[in-house]
């Protein structure tokens, strides 16, 4: 269980990093930073690092990511698929490697199984994940896949 202090702490990690992401959407849009705010001007006093944001203005972006929910949300994207259907990695990765094709329907309809094939090529991220995959179908057929497209899954 997180303690208040933690969350509080996590709120300001990610109002941080909200405004950081702001910043650059608004360098990006042709603002720059200037004493005062000046909409002719396209300057704004908030285009500086978080921690030399006036108190209010931290406090207003802390409470903002608050109120949205947005450590709520953030957490919602994270997923650590495990288990026989997770997606591929780069550790099993071999030529070879039988797979099967994941067809899924449009209507809403459970995904089926389609063509199997093998993996012939891989390519990993600097990082070593498992950046794409090609396969070479039963008919002849070679396609390529992201391990987390969901359209592959272990033979």
């Amino acid at each position: 269980m997180s303690s208040p202090s933690h969350i509080a702490d996590l709120s300001e990690s990610i109002a941080a990093l909200a405004h950081d992401a702001w910043r650059r959407m608004m360098v990006a849009d042709g603002w720059t930073p200037g004493a005062v705010y000046d909409e002719a001007l396209r300057t704004h006093d908030g285009l500086v690092p978080f921690d030399r944001l006036s108190p209010d203005d931290r406090q207003a972006t802390v409470e903002a990511i608050r109120f949205e929910g947005a450590e709520r949300w953030l957490a919602g994207l994270v997923d650590y698929p495990r288990g026989p259907d997770r997606p591929l990695t780069a550790p099993e990765m071999r030529v070879g490697l039988r797979v099967i094709e994941i067809r899924k329907d449009d209507a809403g309809a459970p995904p089926t199984d389609g063509l199997q094939g093998e993996v012939i090529a891989w390519l990993n991220y600097p990082s070593g994940a498992l950046k794409f995959v090609r396969v070479r179908w039963s008919d002849g057929m070679i396609s390529v896949y992201s391990p987390f497209g969901g359209e592959l899954r272990r033979a």
